[in-house]
């Protein structure tokens, strides 16, 4: 079991610094490109992005099943969602016991180790070797959320203009122009409203994708019950989310603080430690 783990928590780990890497925020105007012309956009058709979370907060128990090449991991969590401060996954393999968590934050992602008693920070600015993504904080957040948004992580909603829309089929395929690192694309399913696939395009190659599924009610809001996020870069590395026993109300996230037992190492030396 423990090695389990650690082999666990090493991919998670690689799988956030993979998702995470330096981007400037730059203003709406250098973010997206007006779409013109006889091109609709959402501002012709607003209703076709899904509404927002009506809560500020989300948890809900989790099975997590992170996979690299031929490799995967399978164990039982849980995770909290709060808007614009976190969200936080934690790691129990027995269902009971908390062994580790990992935290996305708006500056950065901590991985903490209990059973080690090591952590470790990872800034967003420091992850530039991977490839620039131009993922943040606010871009995590929204895949996390099942929404639209911008290539800076905002709602589309702030600026549908920039949001082109075509119909392909059974859905509406809803396309972002670049932040010069990143652009996006959200397939809505044309009978549910659900957004069912979000995919990301880097100019260096390096591309993240999303697929959503097993809907049910949230809050008055249609919400995954299943995520199968994807990072293609060197080697395709992948997590799955599975969710049971959602709860909209729940207030209790909150960062963690390691005690003065704990060590804190540089991403490398942790990695080093499995």
């Amino acid at each position: 079991m423990l090695r389990k783990l650690n082999n666990f928590l090493l991919l998670l780990s690689l799988l956030a610094m993979g998702l995470s890497s330096c981007s400037s925020r730059k203003n709406l105007q250098e973010d997206t490109r007006s779409v013109s012309g006889k091109v609709e956009t959402l501002a012709d058709k607003p209703s076709i992005a899904p509404v927002e979370l009506s809560s500020r907060c989300l948890s809900a128990n989790v099975g997590l099943t992170v996979t690299l090449g031929q490799e995967k991991l399978h164990v039982k969590g849980k995770l909290k969602m709060k808007n614009g401060e976190g969200v936080q996954v934690s790691v129990t393999p027995l269902g009971i016991m908390e062994a580790a968590c990992i935290e996305f934050l708006p500056d950065n992602i901590n991985v903490i180790y209990k059973l080690k008693q090591i952590t470790t920070k990872i800034l967003y600015a420091d992850a530039a070797y991977i490839g620039l993504s131009g993922i943040n904080y606010a871009v995590l957040e929204s895949i996390f959320q099942n929404a639209v948004f911008l290539p800076d992580g905002r709602s589309a909603h702030c600026s549908p203009g920039a949001v082109s829309v075509e119909s392909m089929g059974d859905y509406y395929r809803l396309a972002t122009g670049s932040n010069g690192v990143m652009k996006y694309s959200f397939h809505i399913d044309k009978d549910s409203n659900n957004l069912v696939y979000t995919e990301g395009v880097g100019h260096a190659g390096a591309t993240i994708q999303c697929t959503y599924s097993g809907f049910e009610d949230i809050g008055g809001r249609q919400f995954p019950t299943k995520m199968e996020l994807l990072y293609k870069a060197a080697e395709p590395l992948g997590l799955t989310i599975e969710f049971t026993k959602f709860n909209n109300n729940d207030f209790s996230f909150v960062p963690r603080k390691p005690g003065a037992s704990y060590t804190e190492l540089d991403f490398e030396d942790f990695i080093s430690s499995f």
